[in-house]
Formats: structure tokens, sequence, C-alpha cells
């Protein structure tokens, strides 16, 4: 039994130190983002055949909407900013180095996870340890 307590005491500070952790490695990984929008860049003739490009922005198809992204490379960037206050990703140039951008929003979801998991397990742990405790004081009171 009093093997189960001290493992079962060792689990939950472990799981508080992974609760802890979760939401430090996220802010790092996720220190770096800016609001990004993803263009895949085309061509300059065509674009002002069709007037598709607004001013101060670069020529291309835009994909999705302006997101959370870490990117390190600043070469992957294009010249402007969008009304937004965007910046411009070069998605060709990604494709090209084999970088693939990271959203905060999924940095968030696997930090929720975790610390998720890390406060039902130390809790589990907890009641574990404090069950242990108990049963050891009644050995010793009998």
């Amino acid at each position: 039994m009093k093997q189960i307590h001290s493992i079962s005491g060792v689990l939950s500070l472990l799981a508080l130190v992974v609760l802890v952790g979760s939401f430090i490695v996220a802010g790092l990984f996720s220190s770096g983002a800016q609001l990004v929008q993803l263009i895949e860049p085309g061509d300059a003739a065509v674009a002002s055949l069709f007037g598709e490009a607004p001013a101060g922005e670069p020529v291309g198809t835009k994909i999705g909407t302006p997101q959370l992204i870490v990117i390190r490379d600043q070469a992957a960037f294009l010249e402007g900013r969008g009304a937004q206050g965007e910046r411009f990703a070069n998605m060709k140039y990604l494709k090209d180095k084999n970088i693939y951008p990271l959203q905060v929003k999924t940095i968030e979801f696997f930090r929720n996870i975790t610390a998720l998991v890390a406060a039902l397990g130390g809790f589990a742990m907890l009641g574990v340890w404090f069950w242990a405790s108990s049963s050891i004081k009644s050995r010793v009171a009998a």
C-alpha cells in the first residue's frame, strides 16, 4: 500500500509538471505567430488584364482567409500588407522548401488536449493517493 501511495504521489506531481509545461511549450511555439494570408502567386499580366490584385497586394490567388500562423523563414513573405495588416506568404515557396505553416489554433488545440489529460490524470492520481493514505492510516490504527 505504501508503494501505491508513493507512486500515485509522484504521478500526480508529474501530471502537474505536464500541465504547466503544456502552457509554456505552447507559448514558445506560438511566440512568432503573425497574421498571414497565404497566396499562390500568379501572372502579373493576367491580373492586370482582369483587375484581380488590389493596390499594395501581391498578384495571385488567395488561399483561405488570414490566420495566425507561425512561419520562421522570412523569405517566404511577399512585399506589402493587406487591409487587416496581414502579411502575404508565398505558398509556392513554402511547398518548394517543404515548409508547413503552423496555425496557432493547432498549437492551442494540442495544448488544451494535453492540459485536459494531465489535469484528469493528476486528479485521478491524487484520489488514489488520498485513498492509499487513508488505507495506511487505518492499518496503523488497527
